[in-house]
């Protein structure tokens, strides 16, 4: 199986994998490990994988993923951890996916992200952190993405930083819904002169300052129901 360049083992009962397992394997690109019962992942388990372009560990029950275990990966672009049981995230571990473009951690019950996770994604285009159980997010935990969406959506959220999309001036889809957020400020979405769509309803908001839309030239869908709101 040398040669095998696809391999989709999703929806089996799969709790391991050997840490050689997949050794042979290097001309893999794409790979489905998927809805098992994976609770761990070793950090040798994709070391041979320096082909591997899109990954997908969902819908398992990943609690823990070793700080190298990505670390081969120099050609990933898409990888989904979405729907597991990850807690935190060690701020080493997408050091190495310098080619990354879609990331996918939404749907699990990440607490805290440090600043410096996500530093070194230049090429990241689409990121996903929705439904999780964040409260608060560093003013330079983005600041050195160009994002194109960006879902924080069903977190815990009671505030926004005015500086935290402050380098997104790429940003097309932003997603703030479900969380606990009460006032926009004036200088919140300064910067996103290329947002088109932006939600955030479901929140707590009963304050937005009257110019906190005002560099929203291309905004053509605004989302802000279901909360009573007045200006300042």
């Amino acid at each position: 199986l040398c040669n095998l360049t696809r391999l989709n083992l999703s929806a089996n009962r799969i709790n391991s994998i050997d840490s050689n397992a997949l050794s042979n394997l290097s001309n893999l690109n794409w790979l489905n490990l998927s809805e098992n019962r994976i609770s761990s992942i070793d950090e040798k388990l994709f070391s041979n994988q320096k082909n591997l372009a899109e990954l997908n560990l969902s819908y398992n029950e990943i609690v823990s993923i070793d700080s190298n275990a990505f670390n081969n990966l120099n050609n990933l672009k898409k990888l989904e951890l979405d729907n597991n049981l990850i807690a935190s995230i060690d701020i080493n571990i997408f050091s190495n996916l310098k080619n990354l473009a879609e990331l996918g951690i939404s749907y699990n019950k990440i607490v805290k992200i440090d600043p410096e996770t996500f530093s070194n994604l230049s090429h990241l285009k689409k990121l996903k952190l929705n439904h999780n159980d964040l409260t608060l997010i560093d003013s330079n935990t983005f600041i050195n993405l160009s994002l194109i969406e960006l879902d924080l959506s069903g977190n815990q959220l009671a505030s926004i930083d005015p500086n935290i999309f402050s380098n997104l001036r790429y940003l097309i889809k932003l997603d703030l819904h479900y969380n606990q957020i009460r006032s926009i400020d004036l200088e919140t979405f300064d910067n996103l002169a290329n947002l088109i769509y932006l939600h955030i309803h479901n929140n707590k908001i009963t304050s937005i300052d009257s110019k906190a839309f005002r560099n929203l030239r291309n905004l053509l869908w605004l989302s802000l129901y279901n909360k009573p709101i007045t200006r300042d």
